[in-house]
């Protein structure tokens, strides 16, 4: 949430920020058009953001990480707003275009209505969904092995599993591999957080 806020340090600090965010920005979206009001949002962190849409009489529309997949399932569905727990903001009205200052406008007006401060916010929906933000390690195994293994040890328990991004339990816990630059070399690399 860096970018929008400037003031978080903490990864779970910046998965409920996310959820604040994107409350002011579908609550403004949803002001502003008639039509079917649905939210992109990726599947890093969902519980938080999927309430916080239904809240406010939005469908929650999860969609595969990055600002490619987000702004194309936003044409699909006609997203009025979509959101990425990278603090990636996008918006129908402008373009389907990335934008940290608007959101942070919408948050400043958030605050201004309810009279409490942004940590306030950000600790009543933490109270509400505590997140471990994510959480990356370095692999040393074939991304794709450790995966494959990680399924096989929780499928059997999981009241239903996801593939949009990776591999998501009961929307709980989502695991994805992806490959990070370190200098001049790429490292295969595991995320994972929970809620």
């Amino acid at each position: 949430m860096v970018t929008t806020t400037g003031a978080f340090s903490s990864t779970s600090t910046v998965s409920s920020s996310k959820g604040i965010t994107s409350s002011a920005c579908s609550r403004k979206s949803f002001s502003s058009v008639s039509r079917a009001r649905r939210i992109v949002h990726d599947p890093r962190l969902t519980w938080n953001t999927q309430d916080i849409v239904r809240t406010h009489g939005g469908v929650p529309v999860l969609c595969k990480s990055g600002h490619a997949f987000i702004k194309q399932k936003m044409r699909e569905v006609d997203g009025a707003y979509g959101g990425e727990m990278s603090a990636h903001h996008y918006f129908r009205q402008f373009s389907y275009c990335d934008s940290g200052m608007i959101p942070w406008l919408l948050v400043l007006q958030v605050i201004c209505e309810r009279g409490q401060s942004l940590s306030q916010l950000v600790g009543e929906r933490m109270r509400l969904f505590p997140a471990s933000g994510e959480i990356n390690r370095r692999l040393t195994g074939d991304p794709r092995a450790i995966l494959a293994r990680v399924r096989g040890l929780y499928e059997s328990k999981a009241v239903a599993i996801d593939f949009t991004d990776g591999c998501r339990s009961n929307s709980r816990m989502a695991l994805q591999s992806a490959q990070l630059e370190y200098g001049a070399a790429r490292a295969p690399q595991c995320r994972v957080t929970g809620e």
